[in-house]
């Protein structure tokens, strides 16, 4: 297939939809809350983020000199769920971008975010952008006022390297993944953050590939290898949150040729994106859930090369989902969770798209 990118309903594979956002595979992939706003970053060094209602330019593109930065780790990008902060990550330091109010059609840098010993491994944001948490891999996690600058706790993680975080909008609840399958996820209490103080709840056990918390902090999905499942875990919201339990396994069919790829939560966690690939084949699997009843409602299927890196988010509502394979990015359509439509392709050169039943609405351009 070489770089080829097919849709897959119950018809053929199509051609090739657009040329790609970024030169090289695309790492991290974020949705603002009401998908306006998406971020996109590659290992070319460019992240880029999206103003998914303009289709003339990308709301700002944030190109890395490679002398001076010389390792960009793409994947602990972050973007706040209201639109307006994206941190980007170099080595052991992030960096704090703005979007412009006026006309959204510049991100500015901010400041940066000085501390770690080690490479910064993960990073995110609160739903305003006021708070940041990024995790490192001198075992150290900090949770950052981004206005001052200043540290506002460390978390002392025990979990192996970590690899990977989330933050819930409130910024009280946070989430740590491993970067190895001997490692832990590891929840954490930030409610006493101003004191200077952060709490760890609890594990969520081991040989975990993937974990994203819900924004309300009430919910987490992780994937796990040997079961071959998603499991969604309930997070008491009363007391210490001591109380996490399992609710229920997000399994599309288990044997020795699925793995799974990448997950992502609803803002209250009620609805959840999964994607799967297959050692025999070169479909990926990307399947909306409802999380509560375990209920499979809607799939889409892309042909790809195996190897190509997969990535995914969704809105609050998840009425619009984001996924990206190798250098392709999209956004589709989930209005009734019954046969999704591709919404938009971003991409930076204007190139012409073959429509799939009217449902490629634009392209973004640059």
């Amino acid at each position: 297939m070489g770089q080829a990118l097919g849709l897959i309903f119950s018809s053929p594979i199509v051609n090739p939809l657009s040329l790609p956002p970024h030169k090289t595979t695309i790492h991290k992939c974020v949705l603002s809350s009401d998908g306006l706003f998406a971020l996109s970053a590659s290992s070319d060094n460019t992240t880029i983020m999206w103003n998914t209602r303009v289709p003339e330019r990308p709301a700002g593109v944030i190109p890395i000199a490679k002398e001076s930065c010389p390792i960009h780790n793409s994947q602990a990008s972050a973007l706040s769920a209201d639109g307006f902060v994206a941190l980007t990550v170099f080595d052991q330091i992030a960096y704090v971008w703005k979007l412009s109010t006026s006309g959204f059609d510049r991100a500015g840098y901010f400041r940066t975010l000085e501390g770690h010993r080690g490479y910064i491994q993960g990073s995110a944001l609160s739903f305003d952008g006021s708070r940041a948490l990024t995790v490192a891999y001198d075992m150290k996690g900090f949770v950052w006022d981004v206005d001052s600058g200043n540290k506002l706790a460390v978390m002392e993680l025990s979990g192996g390297l970590p690899k990977g975080c989330s933050l819930s909008a409130d910024g009280m609840t946070a989430l740590t993944g491993p970067a190895s399958r001997s490692g832990k996820t590891e929840l954490w209490d930030l409610r006493e953050v101003n004191e200077g103080k952060s709490q760890k709840i609890c594990d969520l056990g081991l040989v975990i590939l993937e974990s994203v918390l819900s924004a309300n902090g009430r919910v987490a999905l992780t994937a796990s290898d040997p079961t071959k499942a998603y499991t969604v875990w309930d997070i008491d919201a009363e007391g210490k949150r001591e109380k996490i339990t399992p609710r229920c396994e997000l399994v599309e069919r288990r044997d020795g040729s699925v793995q799974l790829c990448a997950c992502a939560l609803s803002f209250d966690g009620s609805l959840a994106v999964t994607a799967t690939s297959s050692t025999k084949s070169p479909i990926h699997s990307f399947t909306l859930w409802n999380s509560t009843t375990a209920q499979m409602l809607t799939s889409i299927k892309l042909e790809s090369q195996r190897n190509h890196y997969i990535r995914i988010a969704l809105d609050s509502d998840a009425k619009l989902a984001m996924l990206t394979c190798g250098t392709k990015c999209m956004l589709w359509d989930l209005p009734q969770w019954h046969r999704p439509r591709l919404h938009q392709v971003l991409k930076r050169d204007l190139d012409s798209l073959e429509m799939l039943e009217g449902d490629v609405f634009r392209a973004l351009g640059r």
